[in-house]
């Protein structure tokens, strides 16, 4: 107890000493702020919200995102100065380009992008790479929002600007759904499309407007004017057609081989200064300076080796990792095909080599030819930055197996997810936002339609009874085992309509676009659905397509032009067979026929 009362003691002298008249006078003159430069502050009070926009962007180069938001909470100058273009473009340089971060090509310069669409792109790609770095890949998601269609009505999506939705529906009207706000309807209609999409790229202009450049499966391209308003940016959208035309591009008609049938181009690449187009037998490149409306010829042509014919062809934008560890020009061209008879992917590089003596630049093809069997890669994988190991998040879609996915679109920028349904039910998915509560019926789904763009389905099976014929028919056919009774074992085959019908064969297997129709066929030894053998018109053309029961593979030939039905006719009389008859070799899309 002495104890205590002691040290009580100590503290009231001491408090009293700290209390005295002399010690109060010089806490005072210790806490008086020395004098600041009127150069700084003005005024005789000094306050942060006081000083030169330029002292505070010094500041704010040593906070990171957050903090500038913590500001912005404290008054209504602070709140000001933290929405200036020039404090977020401080941001996006220290937090999100140099840590290597997602940052759209389309919001650079950052000089010519709205300041309010900057902070809410910075925050953004802030925010995921903390969920990133933070959150469990095994919790689950759920969507944040559902856009109802017609059910098998979705026909193609993609995601615009880091904030448009554009939706295809049954192949023909476009919609513009605003993710950044909730609407119940699209925000801009475009119903002139013809044909389901199968291919687009969205080009930047000025400002808001942009050029949405789309290809359909009926090999007409449609050029769209648009105005997008970007992120935080009010306004409705627009589009309106620009132009429409046939074929991929005008390019179409400019190749140098008058049988375009044999040719017809594949993809197109644009490059700096030059274009190129992947053909079945060739790859053509056109001067960027020489392109008008008028016909265009190809300064140089690149034949494959070993005369190898080519189908689905795909342009690499970037260097790829399997060729040489050269420095990469932008005007050299990667491409990859499928080449049919070698049953392998070919990867060919043309590289771009000056020549004093000419006043193009030549392309040569590089050795070594790269090769890749397509059975060994089976993984999709979805970059982000440079790894490819990590899982931002996993989602959960709702209706479990009542409902599954057909089309998925995905804005790296963001993170938002649109995956459209069988249902017609688009589910998007934000990785930052807080799901909400849906609340849905779920009906039993009509069985899913192999391909919107093709609406009529043969009958099942398919012909209805099992078909022998040995007698010559009285029917156009002079010989035993041939038939031109179409429409009789093979109901609907000729419709222009028709999934799995001659149209769809030549048009989608064997890319060659018009009207289609087998006028004589055969059928194999044993008991089968499919012809063994054909013989098609397709436009001024005569096919033979010959299906191989064992392998179930197809092979396809055009004859030559002034080949006429009755010369046929006239070689099945005297030998049987028109097997032999000469032809040029047709490339098959194995995909689609399978």
């Amino acid at each position: 107890m002495q104890r205590k009362k002691s040290r009580s003691q100590i503290s009231k002298r001491s408090e009293a000493n700290l209390l005295s008249p002399e010690n109060a006078q010089r806490c005072l003159e210790l806490s008086t702020p020395p004098s600041t430069p009127t150069a700084i502050v003005s005024g005789d009070k000094s306050s942060l919200k006081d000083l030169p926009m330029d002292i505070l962007l010094d500041i704010f180069g040593f906070l990171d995102v957050r903090h500038v938001l913590v500001l912005r909470r404290v008054c209504k100058a602070l709140a000001d100065a933290t929405q200036q273009h020039a404090v977020w473009v401080i941001m996006v340089s220290e937090h999100v380009l140099k840590n290597r971060l997602p940052w759209p090509p389309w919001a650079l310069p950052l000089k010519d992008v709205p300041a309010c669409t900057i902070e809410k792109l910075c925050i953004r790609a802030v925010r995921l790479t903390q969920c990133w770095e933070r959150s469990d890949p095994k919790t689950k998601g759920s969507p944040t929002r559902c856009i109802h269609q017609a059910e098998h009505s979705v026909t193609w999506l993609t995601i615009c600007c880091s904030r448009w939705l554009v939706v295809q529906v049954s192949g023909r009207r476009l919609e513009f759904w605003d993710l950044e706000n909730y609407f119940d309807s699209p925000r801009a209609v475009f119903d002139g499309l013809r044909g389901v999409i199968d291919g687009g790229k969205l080009l930047p202009g000025s400002g808001d407007a942009w050029s949405l450049v789309v290809s359909t499966r009926s090999y007409e391209a449609h050029a769209l004017e648009v105005h997008l308003p970007k992120l935080g940016v009010d306004g409705v959208p627009r589009a309106m057609l620009a132009r429409r035309w046939e074929g991929y591009s005008e390019l179409l008609d400019a190749a140098a081989n008058p049988d375009e049938l044999l040719n017809l181009p594949r993809a197109i690449q644009v490059l700096p200064h030059a274009v190129a187009v992947a053909r079945t037998t060739s790859v053509d490149i056109y001067s960027m300076t020489a392109i008008c409306p008028t016909t265009l010829h190809p300064f140089q042509t690149l034949a494959y080796p070993e005369r190898w014919t080519g189908t689905d062809f795909h342009f690499v934008p970037t260097r790829p990792s399997w060729t040489r560890r050269e420095e990469h020009n932008p005007e050299d061209i990667y491409l990859i095909f499928t080449e049919p008879f070698l049953g392998s992917w070919v990867a060919l590089v043309a590289r771009r080599q000056s020549n004093l003596d000419e006043e193009e630049d030549m392309y040569r093809l590089e050795k070594p030819y790269y090769f890749f069997v397509p059975q060994l890669y089976h993984a999709i994988v979805a970059a982000y930055d440079r790894s490819v190991d990590r899982i931002t998040k996993t989602w959960s879609l709702p209706g479990g197996g009542a409902d599954y996915p057909k089309l998925l679109g995905f804005d790296e920028y963001t993170g938002i997810s649109a995956v459209s349904m069988a249902s017609g039910r688009i589910w998007v998915v934000d990785p930052l936002a807080k799901a909400r509560e849906i609340n849905l019926s779920w009906e039993i789904l009509a069985s899913p339609h192999p391909d919107p763009a093709w609406p009529h389905l043969h009958v099942t099976p398919w012909p209805p009874e099992p078909v022998y014929f040995s007698a010559p028919e009285s029917n156009g056919a002079p010989v035993e085992d041939w038939s031109a009774s179409v429409e009789k074992y093979f109901p609907g085959k000729n419709r222009p309509d028709c999934f799995g019908g001659t149209k769809w064969f030549v048009n989608d297997v064997l890319h060659i676009q018009g009207p289609a129709e087998t006028l004589l066929f055969s059928l194999s030894p044993t008991e089968s659905a499919f012809p063994a053998l054909e013989v098609v018109q397709a436009g001024q053309r005569l096919l033979i397509v010959q299906r191989d029961e064992n392998s179930l593979q197809y092979e396809a030939k055009a004859l030559a032009i002034n080949t006429r039905l009755e010369d046929l006719l006239l070689q099945l009389h005297a030998s049987g067979i028109i097997e032999a008859i000469p032809g040029v070799s047709l490339s098959v899309d194995a995909c689609s026929a399978q």
